[in-house]
């Protein structure tokens, strides 16, 4: 029985730690998985061509990666984390909003392809769901949870705000393009989020007006992407006055006589 729980631990009978991993097998596999990422896309990729284009056995990567779902994700976390680390220093604010405009870069590169296809996927086979929020989503949310704890501490965010509730509002929206597509994630939207979400969640007047000078900017570059020759960014409503909800009335009407209002 002694034996037979050192077998299916992993060791040997003498207690020596069992075959290490190879790290030049390890990174084969790392991009091979890329590269046939890119070509075949999530649904398509096999383990035997993985195994055949890095040159390993289908049991070595099995025996590191034990599914499909758990290999990509490493494969994915391998080449994107570098760039979606948090700053270690400076401003919550900065550092999540830089955070934020690197993640788009990513979702607008064969990356983001990738990750569409997983939780693409997982809609039907909520294994792969599970691997991509426990490999990837929690490892990332863990160091955004302690980013927004700080911002708490220095008082750069409102008290009472759930971390979870703030992570799904800042990049809730970048997912919601990335899946349906319906429009680009450009770095002009990213900053529109930023600009619009994070003053509610600082809940301090400086913040408000920094980014109302944001939103202007932004306002005023998304009108120009558009390319109209010969356009200007379309001119606001006429200005309504406090009761122009009850009388109809707005900045630029004269005022109707008292038999006309009686009659609303």
């Amino acid at each position: 029985m002694k034996e037979a729980k050192l077998v299916r631990s992993g060791r040997a009978e003498s207690g020596r730690p069992g075959r290490p991993r190879s790290e030049r097998a390890r990174k084969a596999v790392i991009r091979s998985t890329l590269a046939l990422l890119k070509r075949v896309g999530f649904h398509e990729l096999r383990i035997e061509a993985v195994a055949r284009h890095a040159g390993v056995g289908k049991a070595t990567i099995y025996r590191w990666w034990p599914t499909k779902a758990d290999l990509v994700i490493a494969a994915f976390a391998d080449a994107v984390e570098p760039e979606l680390r948090f700053a270690a220093a400076g401003p919550v604010s900065k550092s999540i909003h830089q955070q934020m405009k690197r993640w788009s870069v990513v979702f607008r590169s064969p990356m983001g392809t990738i990750v569409a296809g997983m939780i693409g996927a997982g809609q039907s086979k909520p294994e792969i769901l599970r691997a991509f929020r426990r490999h990837w989503v929690e490892p990332r949310r863990m160091e955004a949870r302690k980013l927004l704890r700080r911002a708490l501490r220095q008082g750069e965010m409102r008290n009472g705000l759930d971390p979870d509730f703030i992570l799904d509002l800042l990049y809730g929206p970048l997912y919601l393009r990335l899946l349906l597509k319906h429009a680009s994630l450009h770095e002009n939207f990213v900053n529109t989020v930023f600009a619009v979400l994070w003053p509610a969640l600082a809940g301090t007047r400086s913040s408000s007006l920094a980014s109302a000078g944001v939103l202007r900017n932004v306002s005023r570059m998304s009108w120009q992407s558009f390319g109209r020759q010969g356009s200007s960014p379309p001119k606001s409503s006429p200005r309504a006055e406090p009761n122009s909800c009850i009388s109809g009335r707005t900045h630029d009407q004269k005022p109707r006589n008292k038999s006309d209002m009686l009659k609303v």
